[in-house]
């Protein structure tokens, strides 16, 4: 399942490398990548953290390499190796827009014609008709977003046509390329589209025209899912001992193949790097033309940030970088390129929870730029859980807390959003509603400074039926950053209006 978006990925994750492969001649990368540096940097961090397996694979114009580390599988002690095919979650839209753009550099595909001319049976409420592949592309449809339903999978051919199909009395949201907002079904129903424009299923049309000319001989669309060589998706059993399990669904349905549906290896996602980096030893690829256009802000969302195909996209000190992250169904991914120093990182871990994989690739990309590799620091909420687990009582726990951060901190990365996260997990994750407010005081009394506090403080007491004390923490909240306008701040807001109503008329 998606997490909630309630549940923010907080921590600090690393990995330890047990294997490195090189994809050519090293020489000269070598001088760039510190190899035992960073396997002295990783492998600490993984005996710490709730980690299965992690894959990293890292592209300049030199080489590649990918590295893999622990399992595949942690019941059954599956190494995660080179050959282990995961689910690659978010890249598949990376994967279905190389596709688009092969299909429309062949003469096969307009990126800009609408999406009815090709589907007749693509219908919405509202301003639908002049959606277009290129919308489609950079979630600037206007289509509503829904998750997928791996609970329930389908596998039938029509898969994507019923996906299709099923927005039929749903609204428009905006008019086509007016506002970005993202919706799985884009990428759902743009694959549905490549099907029909071909006259082939979906997964034959990618491997034809993408996985099969770069050589991806271990990456499919439509994977068996009952497969031992596939990765299994895992989740913490209990977040206090941080004890982690294989999670009871698969994440894959053929409705969702477009968006979801990618399965891979490192050594297949090295070769559709190197395409993106142009290295010329790569055949098969896309012309320099299409990859101009994979590589362009197509929308702007921000100050300094882009919605590309397939990508989030920002400027940074001059340079631009290009990002697709994500976590869902108990995997997660990131995947980032600076095209003009020509180098991409991509990491992906058989787990979601309470991890983010992005903060790895900048430590490497930080790294090829010459910076030292820096032992990463344990997170305060996962060492407090865990003391928790031993017996110790909240109180006792705060106080341990308390006295670290009067020392400065130590071996543990600290702060209002780590500390805070505690509290959510009590809340959210385990019901301790009453150890949970606990928590969020003893935030708000050490960070006052901290809107992020106050909210969750502001949450659970209202959970609790505290209105007026509440609405006082998310206004101060609120005054301390007023231009914060997160999907939590405005669900807040929401819930606190409600129940500012029903008090008024009980």
């Amino acid at each position: 399942m998606v997490l909630d978006r309630r549940i923010c990925s907080l921590v600090f994750f690393c990995l330890a490398l047990t294997q490195c492969s090189p994809v050519q001649d090293a020489s000269s990368y070598e001088a760039r990548l510190d190899i035992p540096a960073l396997k002295s940097f990783t492998q600490s961090v993984v005996q710490t953290y709730p980690l299965p397996g992690m894959a990293v694979v890292v592209v300049t114009r030199d080489t590649a390499y990918y590295l893999t580390t622990g399992y595949s599988d942690l019941a059954r002690k599956i190494p995660f190796t080179d050959s282990t095919v995961f689910f690659a979650g978010g890249f598949s839209e990376l994967l279905v827009a190389s596709t688009a753009l092969r299909l429309q550099q062949a003469g096969k595909l307009s990126l800009q014609d609408p999406v009815v001319r090709e589907l007749p049976y693509f219908q919405m409420q509202g301003d639908y008709q002049r959606i277009s592949a290129h919308h489609l592309l950079t979630h600037t449809s206007g289509i509503p977003h829904f998750n997928p339903a791996w609970d329930m999978p389908a596998y039938e051919e029509d898969a994507l046509e019923a996906t299709t199909r099923s927005i039929i009395f749903q609204d428009v949201m905006f008019a086509p390329g007016t506002q970005c907002k993202r919706s799985p079904y884009n990428y759902d129903i743009l694959a549905d589209l490549m099907a029909k424009s071909e006259q082939k299923s979906f997964e034959e049309v990618v491997h034809a025209e993408t996985l099969a000319p770069l050589g991806m001989r271990h990456s499919s669309f439509f994977p068996d899912t009952s497969s031992a060589e596939l990765a299994r998706p895992h989740e913490i059993l209990n977040w206090i001992s941080y004890d982690l399990r294989e999670s009871d669904i698969y994440p894959y349905t053929r409705e969702n193949a477009g968006s979801f549906g990618l399965h891979t290896t490192v050594g297949d996602m090295a070769k559709w790097m190197q395409m993106v980096l142009r290295i010329d030893t790569v055949q098969g690829g896309l012309s320099s033309a299409s990859i101009d256009q994979l590589m362009t802000a197509h929308y702007k969302t921000g100050e300094n940030t882009y919605k590309g195909y397939g990508w989030e996209i920002r400027d940074s000190e001059g340079v631009r970088v290009f990002q697709n992250s994500w976590n869902a169904g108990g995997f997660s991914g990131d995947l980032s390129v600076i095209p003009a120093q020509e180098m991409a990182v991509m990491v992906l871990s058989n787990t979601s929870d309470d991890f983010n994989p992005s903060v790895i690739s900048e430590h490497i990309l930080d790294h090829l730029h010459g910076a030292s590799l820096s032992t990463v620091k344990y997170p305060i909420h996962i060492a407090m859980s865990r003391r928790l687990n031993e017996g110790r009582c909240l109180e006792e726990v705060l106080a341990w807390h308390d006295s670290l951060m009067i020392a400065g901190g130590g071996d543990y990365l600290m702060g209002p959003a780590l500390l805070g996260q505690l509290g959510v997990n009590l809340l959210h994750r385990l019901s301790r509603m009453e150890d949970a407010t606990e928590v969020f005081l003893h935030a708000v009394q050490l960070y006052p400074e901290s809107p992020e506090a106050h909210l969750n403080l502001a949450e659970a007491l209202l959970t609790s039926g505290l209105l007026a004390e509440a609405k006082t923490h998310f206004e101060e909240a609120m005054k301390l950053r007023p231009s914060m306008n997160s999907p939590y701040v405005s669900f807040l807001r929401e819930q606190l209006a409600v129940a500012q109503e029903n008090q008024a008329s009980s």
